[in-house]
């Protein structure tokens, strides 16, 4: 905590871009569409991080600097690996196609293909063996002690940060409930060709129903203000006053791709607006929190 005091003035900065901080991890984000314009702002804003840093006695890693170019190869196709050629104090940043930030993997296309890579790389390094540990002491411990030993080596990997990266293609999501029925299968003491009807249930959810949920619930817990947010809701009360079905609504932003559509803030308020009224109308966090799991389980296994 004192070195969060400490190292708390660099909000004061005045950047171009957008500063987020969590301890010594620091990042910048800049939005721009000319090139030139965006080097001259980062390598600015490197610059007044760089005599801060200076001044309060501390010295940054350029050589662990990286910077990621979002959607750049797709709309900047003549750049080459090193596009912007961005220095930071006298060294050459290097330009990565993906990058990791507390333990999550941001790709520059916003696909998450490469947290899901990782999170298969964790199954045979971590997630298999533990499996196989599991399978031989299952019939020496109780469905409780299963359960919980499942939720500290496999569910915590497979929902780490999952409102931000559940935006992943029907296929990549399917191949981590595959990794998910693997452990389920002994967790429960089931033969291996049992279905999902079998495996899942409203405290055992499959990952794309854990996605959708804990999607859900965020926004409900940003509408409700149970937790600091700086995210501008607005109904569609706000706007006008007639007696529409889509009144009580948040209002979403028009996007124009289908990129843009997988944003958190498009995507989860939108199917918030599609939840039942007689959920939204619950004010209980842990209500509410049941009413999405059983209505998101239903829809999966009408779907499936």
């Amino acid at each position: 905590p004192f070195f969060d005091l400490y190292i708390n003035s660099v909000f004061n900065l005045k950047l171009n871009g957008n500063l987020y901080l969590y301890c010594d991890d620091m990042s910048i984000v800049n939005f721009g569409n000319d090139t030139k314009e965006m080097k001259a702002n980062i390598e600015q804003d490197l610059m007044l991080i760089h005599k801060w840093l200076s001044n309060h006695f501390l010295s940054p890693n350029a050589k662990k600097t990286q910077y990621v170019l979002f959607q750049g190869r797709k709309r900047f196709e003549s750049f080459t690996e090193r596009a912007l050629n961005i220095s930071f104090n006298g060294t050459a940043i290097e330009r990565s196609e993906n990058i990791k930030l507390l333990g999550l993997i941001i790709d520059e296309q916003l696909t998450f293909k490469c947290n899901v890579d990782e999170i298969k790389k964790k199954e045979k390094k971590r997630i298999t063996p533990f499996i196989y540990a599991l399978r031989r002491a299952r019939k020496f411990i109780s469905e409780k002690t299963a359960r919980d030993l499942y939720y500290a080596h496999v569910q915590s990997h497979l929902g780490y940060m999952s409102t931000v990266w559940s935006c992943l293609s029907v296929g990549q999501m399917k191949s981590l409930e595959i990794l998910q029925r693997k452990a389920l299968r002994i967790v429960l003491r089931k033969s291996w060709f049992a279905g999902k009807e079998i495996l899942y249930s409203i405290r055992l959810l499959p990952v794309s129903v854990m996605c959708k949920t804990n999607c859900s619930l965020q926004v409900f817990k940003f509408a409700s203000n149970l937790i600091k947010n700086n995210v501008e809701i607005q109904l569609g009360s706000d706007i006008h006053n007639h007696s529409t079905r889509n009144r009580g609504n948040f209002t979403i932003r028009m996007c124009r791709t289908s990129q843009g559509a997988q944003n958190f803030y498009i995507r989860a308020f939108a199917d918030f607006n599609n939840l039942p009224q007689q959920i939204k109308a619950f004010h209980s966090l842990s209500i509410i929190k049941n009413r999405l799991r059983e209505h998101y389980l239903e829809l999966y296994f009408d779907a499936n």
